[in-house]
């Protein structure tokens, strides 16, 4: 392991695409448990595992220069939960996808800068996956969007009680894709075991990838750069982190199912609200990207105060809005009660809610609107923040998107039906 390289790099993954088994498979391997998902031992699915590539020639990998692995951890999380879609393959593999969205990663956002796995995670969804302007990539029926971080100042032990690392392993158990910090700064590394079997006695014992791939592979399709983490036995609960030079986590990410806003809404008109680093400077500031059909006319929303942020459209009379907010938060908070209200132009009050849906995962907030008591579609909304955490993005909420819709009053849409019922008729006739 190369120390300057774990002192230098930023993220850290661990992943996991697995269903806990009923009891542990008899002499499967060490490699069953490496390479592959284990619901189905007789055909097991490998689990994705990017590695930094030999990008100067030289035969030695990964590159002094060579910061991606906190993009390699995300390639991992979204790659195992279906995303990648736009890989040059036929139904791809979840490595394949991986890979696929790694090289992305690396293209619009370098790999000699530092960052961190969550941030990676959402602007590949926000820019790819989740952009209706993609057609490549576009996944809006995929339920992998709740991305939540949780820090542990005092650090998760893997090498003391055994409780901590029971948790970590509950939490992959629990949400599937999960990416873990080691240290400050972070190092990259990926959980792939699966072998945790807490209530029936058996082998408790997981595998962790190394992306650095700082050693030859004597299977050249396989990854062989790994270390075995197991309890460490002599009636002790403790467990041990074998060849790796740190047992200290303090950082985890979940990649876990969560709530999708209605496609119908977001391909009229979605605005997304995350951090960017476009410009590669290493510097992640929150930034809007708007698609959607009425994208380009309605433009992007605008700022007028740091808690109040107008979103934008046209007027129309007869027909009504419907506005969706999806919130994702960092942390996980279960009767989450946030204090947001939207505010219509020529309105004096704000107003609160229709609706408010949580994710499975508690990490999420889905905001509904319904605007049908207006005979005519505002020409702007706003909607009002409790405090500046929603426009910094730098404390407790992590990105947000929203989507409008425009419906047809029910005189207008009467209407309508009468004249397509009359054109068909005079058709017929």
């Amino acid at each position: 392991m190369h120390t300057t390289r774990m002192l230098l790099a930023l993220g850290v993954g661990l992943i996991l695409a697995i269903g806990t088994p009923a009891s542990a498979p008899a002499d499967t391997g060490y490699d069953v448990y490496k390479y592959s998902q284990p619901e189905d031992i007789a055909n097991p699915v490998p689990v994705p595992d990017v590695d930094k590539p030999d990008r100067d020639g030289d035969l030695i990998s990964p590159d002094d220069d060579d910061m991606s692995c906190w993009q390699a951890c995300a390639a991992n999380l979204l790659g195992a939960a279906g995303y990648g879609i736009g890989a040059p393959f036929v139904n791809p593999t979840p490595q394949q996808r991986a890979d696929h969205i790694y090289g992305q990663l690396n293209t619009d956002l370098g790999y000699k800068n530092m960052g961190r796995c969550e941030n990676a995670i959402n602007y590949w969804l926000y820019t790819y996956g989740k952009n209706p302007a993609d057609l490549n990539e576009y996944m809006p029926g995929n339920p992998y969007t709740d991305v939540t971080v949780e820090y542990k100042p005092e650090g998760l032990t893997l090498q003391g009680a055994a409780s901590d690392y029971n948790f970590l392993l509950d939490e992959l158990d629990r949400c599937q894709y999960v990416c873990v910090a080691f240290d400050y700064p972070e190092h990259c590394m990926a959980l792939v075991g699966g072998n945790y079997y807490p209530d029936d006695g058996g082998v408790n014992q997981s595998i962790w990838h190394d992306s650095d791939r700082d050693n030859a592979d004597s299977v050249v399709t396989m990854d062989d750069d790994v270390y075995t983490n197991a309890p460490m036995g002599g009636g002790s609960n403790a467990w041990i982190l074998s060849d790796y030079v740190t047992a200290q986590a303090n950082k985890y990410v979940t990649l876990c199912e969560g709530l999708n806003k209605p496609e119908y809404a977001v391909t009229n008109y979605d605005a997304a609200y995350y951090l960017q680093d476009t410009d590669q400077d290493g510097t992640w500031d929150p930034e809007f990207r708007v698609a959607g059909e009425k994208g380009s006319t309605y433009g992007e929303p605008d700022w007028n105060s740091d808690t109040e942020v107008v979103i934008p459209n046209e007027f129309v009379d007869d027909m009504w809005k419907e506005v969706f907010l999806l919130v994702d938060y960092k942390d996980r908070v279960a009767g989450r009660q946030e204090d947001v209200t939207l505010l219509v132009c020529g309105e004096a009050e704000s107003r609160d809610p229709t609706s408010v849906k949580p994710s499975p995962d508690d990490g999420q907030l889905l905001f509904y609107w319904d605007l049908s008591d207006l005979d005519y579609q505002p020409q702007c909304e706003s909607l009002v923040f409790p405090d500046a955490a929603y426009s910094t993005l730098d404390d407790y909420v992590k990105d947000w998107n929203v989507a409008t819709n425009c419906v047809p009053e029910p005189a207008t849409l009467g209407l309508l039906v009468l004249g397509v019922g009359a054109l068909l008729s005079r058709r017929r006739r």
